[in-house]
């Protein structure tokens, strides 16, 4: 990585090496993978979702949107999502991160 997203992608790696998928902060996901994938079908929650390296193809209904890295998507509802990593190797892993977010309105 020689890119200003080089600090995060090696804490990404850091943590997914240590925990995997899912970390100990709540609603915090993180995402790793050395080849490109498959179809994915997910529903995402709110949240704010970035790629931090790689790049990665995600379909809302018949939309495509492509994510390469630095860039990403704030999603406000529930969103049924088709997504394919479309760049990823060994020697530059797609590394993401999804951030849940909790819209509840709360009172005190």
């Amino acid at each position: 990585m020689d890119t200003p997203l080089e600090p995060l992608g090696l804490l990404i790696e850091r943590q997914f090496g240590r925990f995997g998928h899912e970390t100990p902060l709540d609603g915090l996901l993180l995402s790793r993978a050395v080849a490109p994938s498959g179809i994915i079908c997910s529903v995402f929650r709110p949240s704010l979702c970035v790629v931090v390296q790689g790049a990665q193809v995600s379909t809302l209904g018949d939309r495509p949107f492509q994510h390469d890295a630095g860039q990403g998507m704030l999603v406000s509802i529930d969103v049924p999502i088709i997504a394919r990593i479309t760049q990823a190797t060994a020697d530059r892993p797609y590394l993401a991160f999804n951030l849940e977010m909790d819209l509840r309105l709360q009172t005190h």
